[in-house]
């Protein structure tokens, strides 16, 4: 009786001790989500290549809407296809291809040369070849829904390495 007595006291310290670290092992896990989240917030500069340089587009508007990214003008900025030599210092680059030719498209990613560098690329409907330059470059994506977008954005900025940004 004795034997099993002390089995028994064993075999509750043994559990209590699992239910600690797992309880444990979730508030860290879930701390260092939230430290890498504010980190990458507070870091990261998503600038958007459009056909125009309005600071009330459609991808900034639903960017500010989704609540998951600062309003700032630094860290959102609009630069127009005219002017990519504004990309330096880019960690994310979206390009609105909805109104842009595949060709401008294709300069678009080759100034982006850094394999640091997060692409995503929005288009409103499809676009014939579209897919095929953007599957060219490493770290893109393609979306052709806003919200995926925002959801790719935000797994971009949970993913990289943002130490790095565009060398001009």
């Amino acid at each position: 009786m004795e034997i099993l007595n002390t089995l028994s006291m064993i075999l509750k310290i043994i559990g209590f001790v699992s239910v600690v670290f797992v309880i444990v092992g979730c508030i860290l896990g879930v701390w260092r989500l939230i430290w890498r989240y504010g980190k990458a917030s507070w870091k990261t500069k998503i600038f958007i290549v459009e056909k125009s340089e309005s600071s009330k587009t459609e991808l900034i508007e639903t960017f500010k809407r989704s609540g998951m990214f600062r309003k700032n003008k630094k860290f959102l900025k609009t630069i127009k296809t005219d002017n990519l030599d504004e990309l330096n210092g880019a960690n994310i680059v979206v390009i609105n291809a909805t109104n842009i030719d595949n060709e401008k498209v294709k300069q678009i990613l080759s100034k982006v040369n850094d394999n640091r560098i997060a692409i995503a690329v929005y288009c409103n409907g499809w676009k014939n070849g579209l897919r095929e330059i953007v599957a060219e470059k490493q770290n893109s994506v393609l979306s052709n829904y806003r919200v995926r977008l925002i959801n790719d954005v935000f797994t971009m900025m949970m993913t990289f390495d943002f130490g790095h940004k565009i060398k001009g």
